[in-house]
């Protein structure tokens, strides 16, 4: 599927396009949402979102046209629910393959990481915790408001028909009324209270484990410390385990391995440190031993491999 089909279905007329990995994030900062994100895959970055805001909600519907890594945190005392949208059927949240059949719970005071090896996508909607919790007690007495984030698997043809409503509430050209977002927003709690009540083992609802604290652990510790040398001994003092454990746990929670973790995080930062620069004195030189590249040609060749310009292109871009 091209980028071209996989975005086809937001509407045109309410879309906003990004081509960097920094506009997104700028846009996403406007709307109060937490979005840390890199650029995994190679060549140029692209993507599309699709945003509603009403007073009971926020509704969202976006594509992204490369591999991304991505911390996603939703607004102080909001909950999200995100429906993942995925071509390859692999989509991770938390060190969990949700692919297009679960719903991801997101608390506004405890995030989820998200990484994805091709386009991916998502359908979501926030909403303040407050109205959630009233409207469950009312639809749902029994469920129980999940603490941190969760993924949960239920009936697909429920979930594609939520993602079909929040798609059609953006689309739509008069305002959503209170009558269809309060059955938007009772679908999913009704949703959520089944699907967990069809799932035989509760701990499968959790992602926060021992495999979490220290995968983040160790990427607290790279992104502290990716300007200087960084040593795997390090990392493993830092996340309190040894190679193997370390090694495993990063692997299976972000579908990386640490050196590759290391190596998106360096030139994603000297890809956003060169297209924010003001000064038109920074060199290729400087850019690359600012962010721990020791080799300026390996550097210029992982650049171009990942963003499909080279270093000294975006330098003139950002000054013509």
């Amino acid at each position: 599927m091209t980028y071209e089909d996989f975005v086809s279905n937001l509407p045109r007329d309410n879309r906003v396009s990004f081509n960097s990995v920094e506009e997104n994030q700028e846009f996403m900062a406007s709307l109060g949402i937490n979005q840390d994100m890199k650029q995994l895959g190679k060549g140029v970055f692209r993507a599309d979102m699709s945003e509603r805001n009403t007073k009971q909600v926020e509704l969202f519907a976006d594509r992204f046209s490369t591999a991304v890594s991505m911390y996603l945190e939703a607004p102080a005392d909001t909950i999200g629910f995100l429906i993942p949208r995925t071509v390859s059927g692999n989509f991770f949240a938390s060190g969990t393959n949700v692919s297009n059949d679960h719903l991801v719970i997101v608390q506004g005071d405890y995030g989820t990481d998200i990484v994805a090896p091709d386009n991916i996508g998502s359908e979501s909607i926030t909403i303040s915790k407050s109205r959630f919790n009233e409207l469950a007690e009312v639809l749902c007495p029994s469920l129980k408001q999940q603490e941190k984030t969760c993924t949960i698997k239920g009936d697909t043809a429920q979930l594609h028909a939520l993602r079909n409503c929040i798609l059609e509430l953006i689309t739509q050209q008069a305002e959503p009324d209170d009558e269809q977002l309060s059955n938007l927003i009772a679908s999913i709690i009704c949703w959520t209270e089944k699907s967990i009540s069809n799932t035989p083992d509760k701990r499968n609802l959790y992602t926060i484990s021992e495999k979490t604290r220290i995968a983040r652990l160790a990427q607290e510790f790279i992104h502290a410390s990716f300007h200087g040398q960084v040593r795997i001994e390090d990392i493993c003092r830092a996340s309190g385990v040894g190679v193997r454990t370390l090694q495993r746990s990063f692997r299976e929670y972000f579908d990386l391995t640490l050196t590759e973790y290391l190596k998106t995080v360096r030139l994603n930062a000297a890809h956003r440190e060169l297209s924010v620069i003001a000064s038109p004195q920074i060199t290729v030189a400087e850019t690359a031993l600012n962010n721990g590249f020791r080799h300026l040609g390996r550097f210029s060749t992982e650049f171009h491999k990942r963003f499909g310009s080279t270093p000294s292109e975006m330098i003139g871009i950002k000054h013509l």
